[in-house]
């Protein structure tokens, strides 16, 4: 240890071995070519980047090895752009460069960013030699490929999709859309970008849309709206515009991916039909009113027909009763669909409620030879609207029976749990496939399009009873699979 008085020591000049150290440890490699090109040295590290030993570089010019060289994006280059031939042609530093290489020893593509500098004679003349440094860049650039690839891969589904696709950056603009979304508006894609996607709205939606977007790229959350499109022509287009946020990695928001889908024939399509049903379930009740009240007065006459006269009358009541049935299934959908469905809650026996539904139900399951059995309900009672509880049972139950063999039973099972009352309906028949789980509960859902004719129903009373039950609290669903039955339970709360 030096006196505190001492002067500071000289730093020795390093020698040429201890710089063969550093330059050996380097992780990058390192390599001198002299002028004319030759290899003339090159660092342990230098070897394992370009697979290559020292002893198969060295004494050999650079131009001579056969390495195929490409650009960034795979483009060919000719040898003599590597920095370090640059360098020795131009006497000039050369920065960083990226190059992919293939040779023969190492036939994948080994990517390497590279720059290189001259060494020049004291005199300052043309240089006499290059020294060049790389780094393998290989696991970076293959990310960087394979990004590039995946979206090329996007940019061609998203001009293929009929959908339209947009893109809007974290100040709002639109700034990329796809081919469809002219074809869906009629209008140039250049027209969409920024905030000229509005002036393709339909005025009278104009002011809702903008409101909505405002609202949802001011939170960051999923935007989702139906409108309608004014086409340059004239033609009103309805369309379900839907865009999701974007997220950087440190959790900002850079903007919003989206899609805009022409519903305009579906839209049409359920206007029509809800036409329909509004049109047939109306004009079906007067002329349905007097044909039971026809077949009502001519029932005492029918007692003393013969057989036949007796079974053609037998078979206008059964479809007398079953257009009625349909008309007020019709009814009830109108009703649910526009929002007046009212419920007169009050306390409900189930065990008397289920006695009922069982009567009613019991000429069908008689003439099928079904039998139906309603499990202990005993002391069970809940708040609900008995008569609209009463007709999803019987729904539930005439399912049953109707998909029930000969000799088959229908259970009916009652449990509670957790401040719940739960009733099953289970059936021996010939069961519901998966993928149609969710279709029975949807209107005109039937597993098979057969059915209507063979078996009776339009396939609306599964949805009526699922939007009974749940303007109730609860809900319904089903476990079934071919072959082995289906139990339909009702989920409510006890109230």
């Amino acid at each position: 240890m030096s006196d505190a008085g001492s002067p500071p020591r000289s730093p020795e000049a390093p020698t040429l071995a201890r710089l063969q150290q550093v330059v050996d440890i380097l992780e990058e490699g390192v390599a001198i070519l002299g002028a004319d090109g030759v290899v003339e040295f090159i660092n342990p590290s230098g070897e394992a980047i370009l697979h290559v030993p020292a002893g198969q570089l060295l004494g050999w010019r650079l131009l001579d090895f056969r390495w195929e060289i490409v650009d960034e994006v795979g483009a060919p280059l000719p040898r003599t752009a590597l920095p370090p031939l640059k360098v020795l042609e131009t006497g000039e530093p050369h920065e960083m460069m990226v190059v992919g290489m293939t040779s023969p020893a190492v036939p994948e593509v080994c990517w390497v960013e590279v720059s290189a500098r001259p060494l020049h004679a004291e005199d300052g003349s043309r240089p006499h030699g290059a020294v060049t440094s790389f780094r393998d860049v290989t696991d970076r650039m293959n990310a960087q490929l394979a990004l590039r690839r995946s979206e090329e891969r996007y940019q061609s589904l998203a001009q293929t999709v009929p959908t339209g696709i947009f893109h809007v950056d974290d100040r709002g603009a639109c700034v990329w859309v796809n081919d469809a979304m002219e074809e869906i508006t009629g209008v140039p894609a250049e027209r969409y970008l920024g905030d000229g996607w509005l002036s393709t709205i339909h005025p009278e939606d104009r002011d809702m849309a903008g409101s909505e977007w405002a609202a949802t790229a001011g939170v960051g959350r999923p935007y989702i709206l139906e409108h309608r499109i004014l086409r340059p022509d004239g033609d009103v287009r309805w369309v379900i515009c839907r865009a999701a946020p974007q997220i950087d990695p440190q959790g900002r928001g850079v903007g919003y991916v989206g899609s805009v889908t022409d519903i305009t024939e579906a839209k049409t399509a359920a206007q029509m039909k809800d036409q329909l049903i509004g049109l047939v379930s109306h004009e079906l009740r007067a002329p349905l009113v007097s044909i039971r009240g026809g077949l009502s007065f001519l029932e005492p006459y029918i007692r003393d027909a013969d057989e036949d006269g007796r079974r053609l009358y037998e078979m206008a009541v059964r479809n007398a009763q079953l257009l009625e049935r349909l008309v007020r299934d019709l009814l009830d959908i109108e009703r649910l669909e526009a929002g007046r469905l009212t419920l007169d809650i009050r306390q409900v026996v189930l065990a008397e409620l289920l006695g009922d539904a069982r009567e009613v139900i019991l000429p069908m399951a008689e003439e099928r030879g079904v039998e139906v059995v309603i499990g202990d309900a005993a002391d069970v009672t809940l708040a609900a609207d008995r008569d609209r509880l009463l007709q999803v049972v019987t729904n539930l139950l005439s399912n049953a029976v109707k998909f029930s063999e000969p000799g088959g039973r229908v259970t009916v099972d009652v449990a509670r749990s957790g401040g719940q009352v739960l009733f099953s309906v289970r059936d021996q028949g010939r069961g519901i496939p998966q993928e149609f789980h969710e279709r029975i509960f949807e209107r005109f859902g039937q597993v098979n399009s057969a059915d209507a004719a063979e078996r009776g129903g339009a396939g609306l009373g599964l949805a009526i009873s699922r939007a009974i039950v749940q303007h109730h609290g609860g809900r319904i669903q089903v476990e079934s699979a071919p072959g082995a039955g289906a139990t339909f339970t009702v989920t409510l709360p006890s109230g």
